[in-house]
């Protein structure tokens, strides 16, 4: 009969896995980091960009500021029991887009071309008004706004929850296995 004894020393064991436990919300801390700059990459580059055949309109580009006003928050917490991030933008127009707006909206005085609609000899409408060269003042008003919401960061949030349990399990595998924090480069996952 084979006999085989394997001692362990439980105090190692417990110091090891003490070491790791202590470490733990900093590598869930990265697999946030990670699924944050993955929601805000495909905000930004599928949601804010072109149109797409999904539910919700997307914002479209004139400027690209509202695109470049995403950001992730600079602070990430972890603690024993909770670990939070935040992303969005400053521009008070994306929150609107986001959630929707329906209400007055102050317009500035400006200038605007006046364009001719019509042809002056045969009175047919034209294609496309012509411009006409000459400018007219619009005076400062109040009008109503209805933005019906786009839901841009939502959407994107939806996509990534799958990949969120992923994440965390791949930075425990890391830091189980090399002893180190994961980088959130190390946790992209697609």
């Amino acid at each position: 009969m084979l006999e085989t004894t394997i001692r362990l020393d439980l105090r190692d064991l417990q110091e090891a896995l003490a070491a790791l436990t202590g470490k733990l919300p900093g590598a869930i801390q990265a697999a946030v980091r990670a699924s944050i700059e993955s929601i805000i990459r495909d905000a930004v580059q599928n949601r804010m960009s072109a149109p797409s055949p999904g539910p919700f309109p997307l914002l479209g580009v004139v400027t690209g500021a509202a695109r470049r006003s995403v950001r992730s928050s600079a602070g990430y917490s972890a603690t024993q029991d909770r670990v939070t991030g935040q992303f969005g933008s400053s521009l008070e127009y994306v929150k609107a887009h986001e959630f929707g707006f329906h209400g007055p909206v102050a317009v500035r005085a400006h200038a605007r071309r006046v364009l001719r609609h019509t042809a002056l000899r045969t009175g047919k409408r034209l294609k496309r008004p012509q411009d006409t060269g000459r400018s007219g003042m619009v005076r400062a008003h109040t009008r109503i706004a209805n933005i019906r919401a786009r839901r841009m960061f939502l959407e994107s949030l939806r996509a990534e929850i799958p990949r969120i349990e992923p994440r965390i399990r791949r930075a425990l595998e890391i830091l189980i296995s090399s002893k180190r924090l994961p980088l959130a480069g190390e946790l992209g996952l697609g």
